[in-house]
């Protein structure tokens, strides 16, 4: 199996004619979170730290009223209640090796009704690199405590959790350098073998000669399909509820081992473009592993990441999308 990745050239202009600082790259690396909230007498608010320096906080203005409108659990759809927020962490904060911390820090709760005050991390990138649930710890006023969990995502339901996302071993990439790709060559067929194939090739041709007659199986053909993904929300790459129908169905539908799938990303315009172009390959590596896991089994795998575009429509919503193509 051949699997390969490309990215969109973007072009890295710098002040002076010959030579980029690292602080000019340095300065791009960006933090970006999306929560879901529940909300009561107040939005929930939180404060998000690099390495124990604060670089943001805010509130989560989307955040579901728990007193007259119910319950994040309740909902059909949580795409209403995410809301993104994106920072900058300057260049003497971030290091490749850094930890991020989340902390929710005004809890409130009514025994009476119900209500209450929560967060729920629902996407975590770092210069584009997205953080797993699994990937995260959680810590209680500093010690180690079991991470709770909503719909597999990392909830905040109190104050004193800190949910911490450790860096990954390669660390986190720093903006200004593409990504490593890895490329596959196809294997060479040694002489030897393929005389041998030629060989057993007129072996069986004489035995097929004297062979009975038998019914033959119809060979299964690759029908070239294509389907789009949408439905993500700013900061997201996880494949959207609204979506998973589609991918399934398609996963189902592949005969097994004999299409290839290209998986391409895209991302709106707005933002750093290493930024995005690092979030579409995030979204469209999500969706290949979403195709493998329900089911796909594929000849050949091709990551591309597109970046931003608008080229799908005026808004936001319209660019943020993974365009699956299967064929021979």
């Amino acid at each position: 199996m051949r699997r390969m990745t490309s990215f969109a050239l973007m072009p890295l202009i710098c002040l002076a004619a010959s030579v980029c600082s690292f602080a000019a790259l340095a300065a791009s690396n960006t933090l970006m979170v999306t929560f879901a909230g529940e909300a009561y007498d107040g939005p929930p608010a939180f404060v998000v730290r690099f390495n124990g320096t604060v670089v943001g906080s805010g509130e989560i203005d989307t955040a579901i009223d728990t007193a007259t409108e119910g319950r994040l659990a309740d909902v059909a759809r949580i795409e209403p209640y995410l809301q993104t927020f994106e920072y900058t962490v300057s260049p003497d904060v971030f290091t490749p090796t850094g930890q991020v911390e989340i902390e929710l820090t005004n809890d409130a709760f009514d025994p009476k009704t119900g209500s209450d005050r929560n967060i729920v991390v629902y996407g975590l990138l770092v210069n584009g690199r997205a953080v797993a649930a699994g990937d995260f710890i959680m810590k209680l006023h500093g010690a180690d405590t079991p991470v709770p969990l909503f719909k597999q995502h990392v909830a905040l339901y109190a104050e004193g959790y800190t949910a911490v996302a450790p860096a990954p071993a390669s660390g986190w990439p720093t903006l200004g350098t593409e990504p490593a790709v890895a490329l596959e060559p196809s294997p060479a067929v040694p002489a030897d073998t393929v005389d041998a194939a030629a060989a057993e090739t007129e072996s069986a041709v004489a035995e097929a000669e004297v062979a009975p007659i038998t019914t033959e199986v119809p060979t299964p053909t690759c029908e070239p399909r294509s389907v789009t993904i949408t439905d993500f929300g700013r900061g997201l790459i996880n494949v959207p509820e609204s979506q998973a129908q589609t991918l399934s169905a398609l996963a189902a539908e592949v005969p097994p081992g004999i299409c290839r799938v290209v998986v391409t990303g895209y991302s709106s315009v707005g933002g750093r473009p290493e930024v995005n172009t690092n979030v579409a390959n995030a979204r469209a590596e999500a969706v290949l592993e979403f195709l493998k896991k329900h089911g796909g089994d594929f000849a050949g795998e091709e990551i591309n990441a597109f970046g931003e575009t608008d080229q799908f429509g005026p808004t936001a919503g319209e660019n943020q999308r993974v365009v699956v193509d299967v064929g021979p």
